[in-house]
């Protein structure tokens, strides 16, 4: 724990970005957060499928008895690519809907665009990142008054919540607030090892615990 896996210090996995992120912009959900209001199931349906392949090969590599990756916008494929995942283990960390939409707010000002951009571009197909690009002008031309107004961005942020625990009812998972993990981190780790195929030692604990910091988290 703690290392982290990617060349922008974050601890996301590229391979699985790379899936998730063409998927989403394939099925019209990447850019324009409008279409995540109502979603088109059958075409989304069809993105997973044809890169179902890919996914299995994602899988195939994770050798590890315990593995996973972290992927917010992963709730909206999940549905229709779940049963690719072999005994799945999910753990949902919510952040406050009016916090999440303040920050969504701020980074879709055109100035966070081209760094946005710059990130993502080496993660999309060659086809995808010709397209991004038309496809962002042309919303910013067509929709630019819907992302003026932060209700909308609570509006998509509560709307991903309420997939997220439709998708979980019933399937193994725990569900960990963003101030709960920020103001008892000892609790959350320890109903996180409940929850997992694990019997960390008190050192390995301590790291997880390490890895936390609050400081650095806010619901705000």
């Amino acid at each position: 724990m703690g290392r982290h896996l990617n060349r922008h210090g974050g601890h996301e996995d590229q391979a699985f970005q790379r899936i998730s992120l063409n998927i989403l912009f394939e099925a019209r959900l990447l850019l324009d957060l409008t279409n995540r209001l109502h979603i088109d199931e059958d075409r989304l349906a069809t993105v997973v499928a044809r890169w179902g392949s890919a996914i299995d090969d994602f899988v195939a590599e994770r050798t590890e008895r315990l593995w996973g990756f972290k992927d917010p916008a992963v709730v909206y494929a999940l549905p229709h690519l779940a049963h690719r995942l072999p005994d799945p283990i999910y753990i949902h960390l919510e952040r406050d809907a009016e916090a999440t939409a303040r920050s969504l707010f701020r980074t879709f000002r055109p100035e966070f665009w081209w760094p946005e951009l710059r990130e993502k571009l080496p993660l999309l197909t060659w086809r995808n990142r010709a397209r991004i690009i038309v496809r962002a002008l042309a919303l910013r031309l067509s929709k630019g008054r819907e992302y003026q107004d932060q209700s909308f961005f609570e509006e998509v942020v509560r709307a991903g919540h309420q997939r997220a625990r439709g998708f979980l009812q019933g399937r193994p998972h725990q569900t960990i607030a963003l101030a709960d993990l920020a103001g008892n981190p000892e609790t959350t780790v320890d109903r996180l090892i409940d929850l997992l195929p694990v019997a960390p030692t008190g050192e390995q604990r301590s790291r997880a615990l390490s890895f936390i910091r609050p400081d650095l988290l806010s619901s705000r």
